[in-house]
């Protein structure tokens, strides 16, 4: 019942963006897995909002009652879709595998394999042998088993009030202010298991992974062939402390990073086709990003700040030097002017020994991002001037941008970097915005070589788009 609790919420996504799709018609390369990344996302987000209008309504929580609305939804969605492919025809290029070469061909199916048992071996440790971060246990986890036990959402309160109340009505926690998103999910797993179970109620987080190399290999399907697309996903989703994070019960980064990974491909490919689909899935993803995490604001932030770069037919490259100057000047003016925006700020000052030190250990002594950076570095070298080639280019551009500096201003100020995501490790934060950086190297490399990828022919690649 584990693999049906988790894959129900998914096939439900998948069947409801099929069916909206079906309304802005677009025959783009990797359409249908950048739908099968996102349905995840929209399915948990769904089932959690499921949940809270059962709470509301006063119906209590059980696996039949929420199964049986999604399962109607998806059955009904999904007979919508068989009917209009019937009429209308399946015509979207999705793999073009016999277009490559031989030895192109080996090389994808070696990667695929090395993909699906890297997956496989996350599985059996999010499955058997999860972590358990102390963090996560006295926040989400926490929160999760009340929700499980009552069966609806309780309110929860700090020590001081939890302390102070009467009739013992409400319920303690860590982090009071918590969304309820990522608890009510984990309920949900232990509703489906049909007991609470510490181990997979965090399944989720591996299919959140598995969503993010969807995605990914999708979206790179508009600009590059399919083994450039695979080495996207390979490079997004085997990223070492995301890796990690697949096992660490309820902690909130992955996900996060997921949703705003998601998000940002969205509005890079409406800059990129004009398809109003992309633009209604990018407002969803980003709106679901925002039930998240407190620190999900940070990160839309950025996602604002690159959506009229959309509608940007020229001077984006002088528009983007302007904007990130702007925002290097706020940088500088606020230990002077922080206390006037709020009384936390005030004193604020940035550390530049202890934040180099910081970085130096995270980005280079580290085990994690040093690989990484190697490929920053070459796209940076050899790829500069592909930067603002287009308007999806740019758009995928500054929001790597605007996350780099978002990064460096929360880490660099530690004061600000407490009072938006709290105390929060670095690696954590830059968590976030490593996926979409991978992807933007990928993009901006295929931009340089396209309309041919660097193993199929032009021939083939035309005729894979046609």
């Amino acid at each position: 019942m584990a693999i049906v609790a988790l894959c129900l919420p998914w096939l439900f996504g998948i069947a409801a963006l099929w069916f909206v799709a079906g309304f802005f018609p677009a025959q783009l390369p990797g359409l249908p897995f950048r739908m099968i990344g996102a349905g995840a996302c929209l399915g948990f987000i769904s089932l959690t909002l499921l949940m809270r209008v059962y709470s509301a309504l006063g119906v209590v929580f059980s696996f039949t009652a929420l199964a049986f609305p999604l399962f109607v939804a998806t059955i009904i969605f999904a007979v919508i879709v068989i009917q209009r492919i019937r009429r209308t025809g399946f015509s979207c290029p999705v793999c073009t595998l016999r277009t490559l070469s031989l030895s192109a061909r080996i090389i994808f199916i070696l990667l695929l394999l090395l993909l699906s048992f890297r997956f496989v071996l996350l599985w059996l440790e999010v499955s058997a042998q999860p972590l358990f971060p102390w963090e996560a246990m006295l926040q989400s986890g926490a929160q999760a088993h009340i929700l499980f036990v009552h069966g609806k959402i309780v309110p929860f309160v700090d020590a001081q009030t939890w302390l102070t109340q009467p009739d013992h009505a409400l319920y303690f926690s860590t982090l009071p202010t918590l969304p309820s998103t990522l608890p009510l999910l984990q309920a949900w797993m232990a509703y489906g298991v049909g007991e609470w179970n510490d181990t997979l109620i965090n399944l989720p987080w591996w299919a959140l992974l598995a969503a993010l190399g969807f995605g990914v290999y999708g979206f790179v399907r508009q600009r590059a062939g399919v083994l450039m697309s695979l080495l996207a996903a390979w490079l997004a989703t085997s990223l070492p402390l995301l890796n990690v994070h697949v096992a660490l019960a309820g902690l909130p980064d992955l996900p996060l990073a997921v949703f705003y990974t998601l998000a940002a491909l969205a509005l890079a490919s409406w800059a990129n086709e004009k398809n109003p689909f992309d633009a209604l899935l990018f407002v969803v993803l980003t709106l679901s990003a925002g039930l998240l995490w407190q620190a999900s604001y940070l990160w839309l932030i950025t996602l604002l700040i690159a959506v009229p770069f959309v509608f940007i037919p020229k001077w984006r490259g002088r528009s983007a030097a302007g904007l990130l100057a702007a925002i290097v000047l706020i940088m500088l003016l606020l230990p002077q002017f922080g206390q006037l925006i709020s009384p936390q700020l005030a004193g604020i000052a940035f550390m530049p020994d202890e934040s180099a030190q910081q970085w130096i250990s995270l980005l280079i002594e580290g085990k994690n991002w040093h690989v990484a950076w190697i490929a920053v570095l070459a796209v940076t070298v050899f790829s500069w001037r592909q930067w603002f080639n287009d308007t999806c280019s740019s758009v995928l551009t500054v929001l790597v941008l605007t996350a780099a500096l978002a990064c460096v201003a929360t880490i660099g100020f530690p004061q600000l970097g407490t009072l938006i995501v709290g105390p929060v490790h670095a690696g954590r934060i830059v968590l976030i915005m490593m996926p979409l950086l991978m992807v933007w190297c990928v993009w901006i490399w295929a931009e340089q070589n396209t309309p041919v990828s660097f193993i199929e022919s032009e021939t083939h690649h035309k005729s894979a788009r046609s």
